[in-house]
């Protein structure tokens, strides 16, 4: 009997250390390591979206081809000089890397050429003063800051034919509204700021008189405009 309970004393110790050493060897097991939590990259922000308002210097250069009753040639005329105005424009983004816009701008020009009439060897002087344009623009993303867009609509705008014959000044003037295409870029410098630059192909059409009554003249007026931009956008 004694040796039985001996046995069984052997038994049960053997089994309370093992017991014991659970916790120990449950601590020293690897643990498994918390699953990583994923955050949602932060969207890219938009630079070119909403109403702008910018002012834009630039060059131009025109050609108004003029004809008349009484010469036995054209004169073209072909005015140049600065262009400088503002620009106001609204942009919506109409997919990931698209973007369709609304602009219109007036700009101060300082088109002049003067000519010598052939035959009386007087001058004639064609000028420009002041030109609008209204359009579209269809745009895309190149780089998350960096747009390009062609356009085109609406251009209004004046121009003066004029010379000097025996103390008296003849002259055709209009203002006039045609059509215009153009292309450009808008680099974002910030989040509310973009810089630019665009070329715009315009052609307002004929200006039509008469000096005296007896002189007929008309001119084409088509112009080349190159300008700088820098553009200012409300909103975040």
């Amino acid at each position: 009997m004694s040796a039985y309970l001996s046995k069984s004393s052997i038994v049960i110790a053997i089994a309370a250390a093992a017991v014991a050493s659970l916790p120990a060897s449950a601590a020293d097991m690897p643990q498994r390591a918390p699953a990583p939590v994923y955050k949602a990259a932060p969207a890219p922000i938009d630079y070119f979206s909403g109403w702008s308002l910018g002012a834009e210097l630039g060059y131009g250069w025109g050609r108004g081809k003029t004809t008349t009753n009484v010469l036995p040639g054209d004169l073209t005329f072909k005015p140049d000089g600065v262009v400088a105005g503002l620009n106001l424009g609204y942009r919506w983004r109409t997919a990931p890397n698209g973007y369709f816009g609304v602009v219109t701008a007036i700009d101060y020009l300082d088109f002049k050429d003067t000519l010598t009439v052939p035959g009386p060897a007087i001058p004639a002087t064609f000028k420009q003063r002041w030109l609008g344009t209204t359009g579209v623009q269809f745009g895309a993303l190149f780089s998350p800051t960096f747009l390009g867009y062609v356009g085109g609509g609406v251009a209004y705008g004046d121009a003066k034919a004029s010379t000097t014959f025996g103390g008296t000044n003849f002259s055709i003037s209009d203002t006039k509204v045609g059509w215009y295409l153009g292309a450009g870029f808008d680099v974002a410098i910030g989040n509310n700021w973009t810089w630019g630059a665009e070329y715009k192909y315009v052609d307002l059409g004929k200006i039509d008189g008469n000096w005296g009554r007896i002189i007929n003249a008309s001119s084409d007026v088509t112009d080349n405009i190159v300008m700088v931009n820098l553009k200012y956008r409300f909103g975040n």
